[in-house]
């Protein structure tokens, strides 16, 4: 006889099945990507209003991971969902947006709401640092993809963007524009093309006290020359940056980066008339590790 109090029992598998995870809907990973660079921005804002440079290294750390996550449905969201300011620069950033030859895609399926990313009608222009990292996404899809020419294209015009700035706040991802721009054009065996433009951007980065561009630019200059073997103008260089460093360099700044051009410095005296020796290319890559 089963009394008032007693409860009945579920069988145990309807209980498991209950709370299994399976049971739950799981999220569109490409939302979950979207909504971490939403953070990435707020983290981003964070550091040009509150002035505090470590939200915008947080953001940086996490760039490689968020790289692997890229696809085009998620650039296509974001660059519709934050340049709602301005159609021109919408429509130039999506030109650049290339559709995956591998992404399959249903035409019966329901499409997946997008997060709010701000408003539809906002006339608010980006602050220069989202604006740039947004940019600097499209263009790491591309190099990605393997497509040199577009990638070419899209660097050019995130170059010219960070031309017309002069603020602190956006050196940190200015140097990651830096050295994925040069990657562009050596992908498109270009490189002697921008020599002039890192120089002119060495020479803004140094009057600026720009430390991290510092660092950037001249790794890629020295990459430049190798690229062609040009090893006097090597030399010659490293010895211009230590003068230079000794002025505009603290101290207490990239001393590992003068430590490895006196190495490459005094690795250059074992060039001979035929080439390099072996020791010299493993001193000079260590610069890119």
């Amino acid at each position: 006889m089963v009394e008032a109090n007693d409860v009945e029992m579920k069988p145990a598998d309807e209980s498991s099945a209950a709370s299994s995870p399976e049971a739950e809907v799981k999220k569109d990973p490409d939302l979950l990507t979207i909504e971490d660079i939403r953070e990435q921005v707020k983290q981003l804002e964070k550091a040009v209003y509150g002035k505090d440079h470590r939200y915008a290294f947080r953001v940086l750390r996490c760039l490689a991971n968020t790289r692997r996550k890229l696809n085009t449905n998620v650039l296509r969201r974001l660059v519709q969902g934050y340049y709602t300011h301005s159609a021109k620069e919408r429509t130039a950033l999506e030109a650049f947006i290339i559709d995956d030859n591998d992404m399959e895609i249903e035409i019966d399926s329901k499409p997946v709401p997008s997060p709010k990313l701000r408003p539809a009608r906002s006339e608010k222009p980006l602050i220069p640092e989202v604006d740039a990292y947004l940019h600097l996404l499209v263009l790491l899809r591309l190099v990605d993809l393997g497509k040199a020419g577009e990638a070419r294209e899209c660097s050019d015009l995130l170059l010219i963007k960070l031309k017309a700035y002069n603020r602190r706040s956006l050196d940190l991802v200015a140097a990651r524009c830096y050295f994925y721009y040069a990657r562009a054009y050596e992908l498109d065996n270009k490189l002697e093309q921008i020599r002039p433009n890192l120089y002119a951007r060495l020479r803004t980065a140094t009057l600026r006290n720009d430390c991290e561009g510092q660092a950037v630019l001249i790794n890629c200059l020295l990459r430049n020359y190798l690229h062609y073997n040009l090893y006097d103008q090597v030399g010659v260089f490293v010895d211009n940056f230590l003068i230079l460093a000794k002025i505009f360099i603290p101290r207490s700044k990239h001393f590992r980066q003068i430590n490895l051009c006196r190495r490459v410095l005094s690795r250059k005296l074992l060039v001979t008339t035929n080439g390099l020796v072996t020791c010299t290319i493993w001193a000079v890559s260590r610069l890119f590790n």
